[in-house]
C-alpha cells in the first residue's frame, strides 16, 4: 500500500483546503520512504494522524465503547472554527488517495468522508472510488465494511502510531499491551468475540432446554464430551510431541545428507531426490486415499446395484405414466358423460351419440391393474427426476471417478515402491560412509513410522471427534423433548464443534507465529539499542507474551533495568517486529517517536530504524526530535518535506514545502 495523497478541508487547525502529496519521490535513480513533516506542538501534526484514522474507520477510530452520539459530538468539534470569520464552517471533510495491490492487481483508491452540521444533527458520508469509478453501488456501512475489510484496524494500529502507543509498550511490566496488539495483528480479537457468542448460545441452550427429569442424563453424557475432549487434546499433545520428533529426525538425516555430499557419495543426491519424491508420493496417496473415502460415503456403493437401481427408475417411471393414462381416462369420461347428457336434452339423433361412443371407446375402456409391486408406491414427478438422475448421471460419474483415481493410485503406489526400491539398492561397499549410510536409512525408517504415528494421531482425533458430534446430538435431543424442537434445533451441537475448532486454530496459529516475533523483534533490538552487547536474545511466553530479555551469559535481563530511552527503543523494537510478523506491506506513520531518547539513541534510530521501517515512512516531529543534524542525515532517505505553521492571529495551521531550516538546507528538503 502507498498513501498518494491527503486533502483536509476546515478539519480542526486547518482551515479551508489543505493539499498533502505524500508519494515518496525518486531522487538520483532511487525512491527515498521518508516523507517528514515538522511542526511546533499544536501546529497540526497529531490531526493528520487522526484524519488518516477517522478517514478510513469513522467511528473505530476513537475506540470500540465510543457511542454514536459521543462520535457525532467529535465531528462537530472537529469542524475549524475561526474568530476571525462572521460566518462560522458547517461541514468538513477529508480525502485519501492511496494505492493498493489486491490479488497482483494495483488498485487506486480514493476514500472521502464529509459531515455536514445542522441545528438539529450531523449528517456523515462516506464515497470510495476504485481507479476513478465511484462504488455506487455500496452504502455508508458497506462502504465502511469494505475499507475495515481491506485495511483491518488493529493491523493499522500497528502501523500509523503514536507516542502514546510506544509508551504504553514501553512501560508494559505485564505483557498485556504486547498481547492485545499480537492478538490484534493475528485477528484473534474477532475469534474471542465469536467465542464468546457460541458459549452464550451453548450456555442459554442448556439453561433453557434443561429439564429435571433428563438433567441427570444430561450431565452423563457432557461428562463423556469433557472426557473425549480430554483424549483429544492429549492426541494433539501427541502430534506436537511426535512432530517435534520428526523435526529433530529431519534436522539429523540433513546433517548426514551434508556429510555425505562433502564426503563425495555420487549418489547421495539421488538418495535426497527419491526421499522427497517418496515424500510426494505418500501426501498423494494420502490425498487419493481421502478422495476414494468421499466418494464411498456418496453415491459410489449403489454403482453395486445400478441395474437394479436402472430397473427400478424405469419400472416407477411405467407406474407414473400408468397413473397417468388413468387419471386421464376417468377426467375424459366424465366429461363424455355430460356430453351425452346435454345431446339427450336436445333430442339429437342416436347416430351421434354412437359415433361418439365408437370414437372414444378405446379410450374409455377400463385399464388392467397395472402389474408391479411399485403400483401402490406414491411418488412425484421431481422425486422420479431425482432417481433418474442419480441412476443415469450420477452413479456412472462416480464410477469413471473412481477408475482414474484407482489408475492414478496405482501409478503413485508404483513410483513410491520403485523409488523405495532406489533407496533400498544404495551401494554399502564404501567403509568410511557406510555407518552413515546405516544411520541415514534407519533414521528414515524412523521418520517414516513417527509420520505413521501422527496420521494414527489424527485418524484418532477424528474418531474423537464424530464422537463427540454425536454425543452432540443425544444432547441436542434430549433438550428438543422439552422445548421446542425449532429453538434448539442444531445451535448447541455447532456452537460445541465451532469453539473446539476455534481452540485448536488459535492454538496453532499462536505457536506458528511467536517463534517468527521473537527473532523479529531480537534482530531489530540488537539493531537499534545503544549498548550492543547488553542483549542476546529475546524470549516470548506463548500463553502470556511476557517478554524476556537475555543478556551474553544467558541471564534474564529485569525490563526496570533498563533506562526510559532504552525501554522506548525496546517498544519500537516490538513494533517492529509485529510488522513484520504480519507481512502486511503497510506504509508506517510515527508521531512524535524521539522523546525520552539521548542523542546516541536517536542517532540509532535515524540511522537503522526510519529508512528500513517500510517502503513508505511519514514521520511527524518536532524540531527538538528530528534536529537540523538529524535532519542532514535523513536527507539521503527523503523525499520531501512539509513546515506546519500555526498562525497565532488567525488561530488556524497552514503547510509549507521544506523543513524548519529550509533556508539553510532547501534542496535537502
Amino acid at each position: 500500500m502507498i498513501i498518494n495523497s491527503l486533502t483536509l478541508c476546515d478539519f480542526r487547525v486547518f482551515r479551508g483546503k489543505h493539499d498533502f502529496d505524500l508519494t515518496p519521490r525518486k531522487k538520483y535513480d532511487r525512491k527515498r520512504p521518508i516523507i517528514l513533516f515538522g511542526g511546533l506542538n499544536g501546529a497540526g501534526k497529531t490531526t493528520l494522524l487522526a484524519a488518516i484514522r477517522l478517514v478510513l474507520y469513522g467511528k473505530q477510530s476513537l475506540g470500540s465503547t465510543i457511542s454514536q452520539k459521543a462520535y457525532e459530538e467529535f465531528l462537530a468539534d472537529s469542524i475549524h472554527r475561526s474568530p476571525a470569520n462572521l460566518v462560522q464552517a458547517s461541514n468538513s471533510w477529508i480525502e485519501l488517495s492511496f494505492s493498493y495491490s489486491r490479488e497482483g492487481t494495483v488498485h487506486c483508491y480514493k476514500v472521502k468522508r464529509s459531515w455536514n452540521k445542522s441545528k438539529r444533527d450531523i449528517k456523515e458520508f462516506l464515497t470510495i472510488e476504485d481507479n476513478g469509478e465511484q462504488l455506487s453501488s455500496l452504502s455508508r456501512e458497506q462502504c465502511q465494511i469494505f475499507l475495515s475489510e481491506l485495511i483491518p484496524l488493529g493491523l493499522s494500529e500497528l502501523f500509523f502510531f503514536d507516542g502514546e502507543k510506544v509508551a504504553d509498550l514501553a512501560e508494559d511490566q505485564t505483557g498485556k499491551v504486547l498481547q492485545h496488539a499480537f492478538r490484534k495483528l493475528m485477528g484473534l480479537d474477532i475469534v474471542d468475540r465469536l467465542n464468546k457468542d457460541l458459549a452464550t448460545i451453548v450456555r442459554n441452550a442448556g439453561a433453557t432446554s434443561q429439564s429435571e427429569n433428563r438433567k441427570n442424563e444430561i450431565e452423563a453424557l457432557e461428562a463423556q464430551c469433557i472426557d473425549i475432549q480430554n483424549a483429544r487434546e492429549q492426541a494433539t499433545i501427541k502430534i506436537e510431541e511426535t512432530t517435534k520428533q520428526v523435526v529433530d529426525v529431519e534436522t539429523r538425516i540433513d546433517q548426514i545428507s551434508k556429510s555425505l555430499e562433502e564426503s563425495g557419495g555420487a549418489w547421495v543426491k539421488t538418495i535426497k531426490e527419491d526421499e522427497t519424491k517418496k515424500i510426494e508420493l505418500e501426501v498423494k496417496q494420502d490425498h487419493l486415499k481421502s478422495q476414494l473415502q468421499q466418494l464411498f460415503s456418496d453415491v459410489l456403493p449403489l454403482a453395486i446395484i445400478r441395474k437394479k437401481v436402472v430397473a427400478l427408475v424405469n419400472e416407477l417411471k411405467d407406474v407414473q405414466d400408468y397413473r397417468t393414462r388413468e387419471h386421464l381416462r376417468t377426467n375424459l369420461a366424465s366429461r363424455l358423460e355430460k356430453l351425452k347428457a346435454l345431446l339427450a336434452k336436445q333430442s339429437v339423433p342416436t347416430d351421434l351419440a354412437l359415433a361418439i361412443q365408437e370414437a372414444f371407446g378405446d379410450l374409455l375402456a377400463n385399464n388392467p391393474d397395472f402389474p408391479s409391486s411399485l403400483a401402490r408406491v406414491e411418488i412425484t414427478n421431481r422425486q422420479l427426476e431425482t432417481f433418474r438422475r442419480c441412476a443415469n448421471e450420477l452413479i456412472p460419474s462416480a464410477m469413471n471417478e473412481l477408475t482414474e483415481i484407482h489408475t492414478s493410485l496405482e501409478d503413485t503406489s508404483r513410483q513410491w515402491e520403485e523409488a523405495e526400491s532406489r533407496l533400498n539398492r544404495a551401494p554399502n561397499d564404501d567403509s568410511e560412509i557406510q555407518a552413515d549410510f546405516s544411520e541415514l536409512k534407519i533414521l528414515s525408517e524412523k521418520r517414516g513410522d513417527l509420520r505413521r504415528q501422527i496420521a494414527h494421531a489424527f485418524e484418532e482425533k477424528r474418531i474423537l471427534l464424530s464422537s463427540e458430534r454425536d454425543l452432540v446430538r443425544k444432547i441436542r435431543k434430549l433438550y428438543s423433548e422439552n422445548v421446542d424442537h425449532a429453538r434448539f434445533s442444531r445451535s448447541v451441537d455447532y456452537a460445541v464443534l465451532a469453539r473446539n475448532l476455534l481452540k485448536d486454530f488459535v492454538e496453532e496459529s499462536t505457536s506458528r507465529r511467536i517463534g517468527e516475533l521473537e527473532e523479529n523483534f531480537t534482530r531489530a533490538l540488537r539493531r537499534l539499542i545503544r549498548k550492543e552487547d547488553i542483549v542476546r536474545e529475546a524470549r516470548i511466553d506463548p500463553e502470556s507474551l511476557a517478554v524476556v530479555l537475555l543478556d551474553a551469559d544467558g541471564k534474564s535481563i529485569a525490563k526496570s533495568d533498563l533506562s526510559a530511552g532504552e525501554r522506548q527503543i525496546y517498544a519500537l523494537s516490538i513494533l517492529e517486529a509485529l510488522t513484520r510478523t504480519s507481512r502486511r506491506k503497510l506504509p508506517v506513520i510515527i508521531d512524535t517517536p524521539l522523546g525520552r531518547l539521548d542523542s546516541k539513541h536517536r542517532k540509532k534510530l535515524v540511522e537503522s530504524y526510519f529508512p528500513s521501517a517500510s517502503h513508505q515512512v511519514i514521520i511527524l516531529s518536532t524540531d527538538t526530535e528530528v534536529d537540523e543534524q538529524f535532519f542532514r542525515d535523513l536527507s539521503p532517505e527523503t523525499s520531501h518535506a512539509y513546515e506546519l505553521i500555526f498562525d497565532d492571529q488567525e488561530r488556524c495551521s497552514f503547510a509549507e514545502p521544506g523543513y524548519f531550516w529550509r533556508s539553510d538546507h532547501e534542496r535537502a528538503a
